[in-house]
């Protein structure tokens, strides 16, 4: 058992309308969501979106994801991964426009190789095994 609480894992977070514009039209692909609780303290939320390009089964080509301790006052910021094919994979940071968040995200990719860049790899794999055992204790 995870020891976490799924609090609506077939309703869809609430992410950017927009995507980088580097990437391909994902509005046919494959989508797996959830919204997770974990037991921590303070509680952190995990949103999540994992599509699945339909030449490349079984790989998530593109994971939107964000993790928000519980009752902050704002959601942090949406991540993205995008895995091209296997050797390309790019890393974006949904950034606010202003700091009273009224206006929409703007995407920043994160240089390959940099600090944030490699930082955001701890939370991936927290997003794919949480995923896994979703799936697993579901079935």
């Amino acid at each position: 058992m995870l020891g976490l609480a799924l609090v609506a894992c077939a309703s869809r977070a609430r992410f950017t309308p927009h995507l980088p514009p580097e990437l391909p039209d994902v509005s046919r692909w494959e989508t797996s969501w959830g919204r997770v609780e974990f037991p921590t303290k303070p509680p952190i939320l995990l949103e999540y979106q994992l599509y699945v390009a339909p030449g490349r089964p079984a790989v998530y080509s593109v994971t939107r994801y964000r993790f928000t301790q519980k009752n902050a006052q704002e959601a942090a910021h949406e991540k993205l991964q995008w895995d091209r094919n296997g050797r390309y994979v790019r890393r974006y940071d949904c950034v606010p426009e202003n700091k009273a968040r009224t206006m929409p995200c703007r995407w920043v990719e994160l240089p390959h190789g940099s600090v944030a860049y490699n930082d955001e790899l701890p939370p991936l794999l927290r997003v794919y095994s949480t995923h896994a055992q979703l799936l697993q204790e579901r079935d």
